[in-house]
């Protein structure tokens, strides 16, 4: 990645020690060059478990580990 373009994709997992997923995402949708980085959240919960966090626009896409890449390439393929 050019060090003046931010990532088109974030895969994140919610469960990081200090600054949880929830936060990176929120610092990454507060800063004007990266709010249109597709965020892939990853997590063991089900999104079930986790009300509103989708819907808030917090994340993009949800997939719950361990993640399957025969759904994750296509999600990609997708967004790419």
């Amino acid at each position: 990645m050019p060090p003046n373009r931010p990532p088109d994709i974030l895969l994140l997992d919610i469960g990081l020690p200090g600054l949880n997923g929830y936060e990176v995402a929120r610092k990454f949708r507060s800063e004007e060059r990266l709010k249109n980085v597709v965020i892939i959240a990853t997590s063991g919960y089900s999104p079930d478990m986790l009300p509103g966090r989708y819907k808030n626009g917090e994340y993009d896409h949800y997939l719950v580990k361990p993640v399957n890449f025969t759904t994750l390439l296509p999600l990609l393929r997708k967004i790419a």
